[in-house]
């Protein structure tokens, strides 16, 4: 499958949108479905993760921030939200 990256980056600009406005569950779906599209979707898994840590669910923001760090194992930041969970 090839990846449209304007349609993903749509859709991460627009979860991270409604994160910000608090809308975390539209974020959540958001994410879900682009992480079913692109699994290989790092910043959607870090997003889900982020969204698990603010409810707070820490079991649920590990396991996401785990998926990203295999997807992308030397990004700082990813790393960093993987050290708080």
């Amino acid at each position: 499958m090839s990846v449209d990256s304007s349609v993903l980056e749509s859709r991460l600009d627009e979860a991270h949108r409604l994160f910000l406005a608090g809308d975390l569950h539209a974020a959540a779906d958001i994410l879900e479905l682009v992480v079913e599209s692109y699994p290989e979707c790092a910043p959607a898994w870090l997003g889900l993760g982020r969204l698990a840590f603010t409810i707070p669910d820490f079991p649920a923001a590990l396991d996401f921030f785990s998926r990203a760090v295999e997807i992308l194992p030397g990004d700082a930041n990813t790393l960093a939200w993987l050290g708080e969970a």
